[in-house]
């Protein structure tokens, strides 16, 4: 396996995604926060309401705004430090944030696709 070393435009383009990924997992983290909010106070004025899925929906997406975060936090901690394992468990996570992104399109498309076979 060949080495590579992270030269400086490389570590500027992580740092710069690394913000924007703090950003958007904040603010996903702040937006479920919201809705579970919205959600449960529903709930408690009308307990037979079908707010279970969305309410699943919404506990749900705080996964990959977990694992977005935790891309952010540790190629900020890392990547001056050139801490290999911790790089490594930075881009773990920002694959756990693919995989799960890609699963619920996947999902989505499948429901979108009963739904039109459905009404036909």
């Amino acid at each position: 396996m060949k080495k590579f070393e992270i030269n400086e435009f490389i570590k500027n383009q992580l740092i710069k995604s690394a913000k924007w990924g703090k950003f958007l997992s904040f603010f996903g983290f702040f937006i479920s926060g919201l809705s579970l909010l919205n959600i449960l106070m529903a709930v408690a004025r009308n307990p037979s309401s079908p707010l279970f899925i969305l309410l699943i929906f919404y506990i749900t997406m705080l996964f990959p705004c977990f694992y977005l975060y935790q891309f952010s936090k540790n190629i900020n901690d890392n990547i001056d430090l050139n801490n290999l394992n911790e790089l490594e468990f930075a881009f773990e996570n920002l694959a756990k944030f693919f995989h799960f992104i890609a699963i619920f399109v996947i999902i989505i498309i499948t429901l979108f696709i009963f739904q039109i076979i459905a009404m036909y």
